[in-house]
């Protein structure tokens, strides 16, 4: 994992060894990224969680819709809830675009490993 930290700090990424994985801060509202290794595999795997902040986006904008139908679209704290679920779905949207980069980087580490 230390050769892993010195090509992504020579990259220009900001990163943090905690236990067996590389963490990842990307810049602006993305969500942080982790890089693993896969012993099987004898590869490195980027996981972004974006399965679970969609899954939380989309429970926050069917309540916030719920609450707008049931109020008549007049309710603050339906709107705050509508803003928040808007608001994971660009979170979500920003770390995929972010970790392009990154990806391209662990999958030319994969090559260089597997030959």
């Amino acid at each position: 994992m230390e050769s892993v930290i010195e090509v992504l700090e020579r990259e220009g990424f900001k990163v943090k060894l905690n236990n067996s994985k590389v963490i990842v801060k990307l810049d602006g509202l993305a969500n942080p990224v982790t890089i693993s290794k896969d012993h099987a595999d004898n590869r490195y795997k980027v996981g972004t969680n974006d399965w679970g902040m969609s899954l939380g986006a989309f429970l926050l904008l069917i309540f916030g819709l719920q609450g707008f139908g049931e109020s008549g679209g007049d309710s603050l704290i339906n709107a705050l809830v509508f803003g928040g679920a808007a608001w994971l779905f660009v979170a979500v949207i920003l770390t995929e675009l972010k970790s392009a980069k990154l990806r391209t980087l662990v999958d030319r580490l994969n090559g260089e490993a597997n030959t």
